[in-house]
């Protein structure tokens, strides 16, 4: 028996989902889209991230992308600065970017 965490509706949450340009953290941020939350994807892949942003707005959902290393204390103070500064809060936090090893390839710096 499988049972659902997420509330079903989330009409209004601002919801950051980091990782959320693919993998688990992509099918998190469709998800909580889909139930109404305002998204912010933030991920290092800049090109998947976007995109993963503009295809939830063709679908009538609230989706931003930031891009954000957050290996980098900075880039995650970065990236809280453009939350507040958009939706003045944030409800919920979806951590899920991650790595396998060999698998990173950070962006060029």
């Amino acid at each position: 028996m499988t049972q659902n965490v997420l509330p079903g509706d989330l009409t209004g949450k601002v919801i950051v989902v980091t990782g959320g340009a693919q993998g688990i953290g992509g099918a998190a941020a469709r998800l909580c889209a889909e139930r109404g939350a305002q998204v912010v994807i933030a991920d290092w892949n800049a090109a998947n991230g976007a995109q993963t942003a503009a295809d939830l707005e063709k679908r009538g959902c609230t989706a931003s992308f930031v891009q954000t290393d957050v290996r980098s204390p900075e880039a995650v103070q970065q990236l809280m600065t453009a939350v507040q500064v958009r939706y003045g809060r944030l409800d919920v936090l979806v951590c899920a970017a991650g790595i396998f090893k060999g698998a990173y390839q950070p962006p060029d710096q």
